[in-house]
């Protein structure tokens, strides 16, 4: 719920941010009204419906994509490896790229660490492969230190399983940096256990 909380005054805090912005024209004066409305919806437009649907569709993902992932947990004795694969998006993020085709095995920190969906707006996906399936390709499983190195270069945001750490953004998001003070909040400030 605290999550939750920073998470909401950090996007306020940028819609506001982006609303104020549009106060003055290029020049320095001043819009009038009828300007600075029309120039504003453009922004509540991103906001309302834009970003709202990123948060749906991340949401439902990283739901789906924790589901998964606790069931893979449950295979484990049978397919004890996942294989993160390659994104369907048209902007993929070079942190998720890097992890392209890496074979972690379920139940090392490191890997489970990376389940994607990882961030928003990611299309990254996952399998459960076995022995037979790193034999007949010729694969291997990262070691626990191969897969902490092969993290070096990817963003801590996007060490995120939502098996473990739910759907909403974590502290360390890039979300929680636009309002610092919301991060050295505790659960008393919004009322919460």
């Amino acid at each position: 719920m605290l999550n939750s909380a920073q998470f909401s005054a950090a996007k306020s805090l940028a819609e506001s941010k982006m609303i104020q912005s549009q106060l003055f024209d290029e020049d320095g004066v001043r819009k009038g009204y009828s300007a600075f409305k029309k120039d504003v919806k453009a922004i509540t437009d991103v906001v309302n419906d834009v970003w709202l649907r990123v948060e749906y569709d991340t949401s439902v993902g990283l739901a789906i994509s924790g589901e998964q992932f606790r069931q893979y947990r449950s295979d484990a004795d049978i397919f004890p490896y996942w294989i993160y694969l390659e994104t369907n998006s048209a902007n993929p993020r070079i942190e998720h790229l890097e992890l392209v085709g890496n074979i972690y095995r379920i139940g090392d920190p490191e890997g489970d660490a990376c389940h994607p969906k990882n961030g928003y707006n990611c299309d990254c996906g996952s399998e459960q492969v076995d022995d037979q399936y790193l034999e007949e390709n010729g694969k291997s499983v990262l070691t626990n230190d191969e897969a902490k190195e092969s993290l070096q270069h990817v963003d801590p945001q996007f060490r995120f399983n939502s098996a473990d750490c739910g759907i909403l953004p974590r502290e360390g998001h890039t979300y929680f940096n636009a309002l610092p003070s919301a991060n050295e909040a505790n659960g008393d400030l919004f009322n919460i256990d």
